[in-house]
């Protein structure tokens, strides 16, 4: 979780997996064919280096610092949210109803 370590081998709960990396972030951290970003997270975008974790699953809230992301990216106990919030990094609201029907 922190520099030069890895950020999580982790799985969604529905078996999808979270990320593959292996060395800080990775730029892609979770792309599946139900319309995640590829670039979620990137040093070259200015993320920064932690990503709280729950039980190898996720926070309610995402570590956000001036990057201007909201604090509440997904909600651990109600599964993820229909969208996730974006401000002028250009990253669009993905649907993720799939969350739903996955659970």
């Amino acid at each position: 979780m922190r520099d030069g370590h890895p950020v999580c081998a982790a799985t969604m709960r529905d078996g999808h997996p979270v990320c593959a990396a292996t060395w800080g972030w990775t730029s892609r951290l979770c792309s599946y064919d139900e319309g995640w970003t590829s670039r979620l997270c990137s040093y070259d975008e200015g993320w920064t280096s932690r990503l709280c974790s729950y039980d190898e699953g996720w926070t309610s809230r995402l570590c956000s610092y001036d990057e201007g992301w909201t604090s509440r990216l997904c909600s651990y106990d109600e599964g993820w949210t229909s969208r996730l919030c974006s401000y002028d990094e250009g990253y669009a609201h993905f649907d993720l109803e799939f969350w739903a029907k996955a659970r």
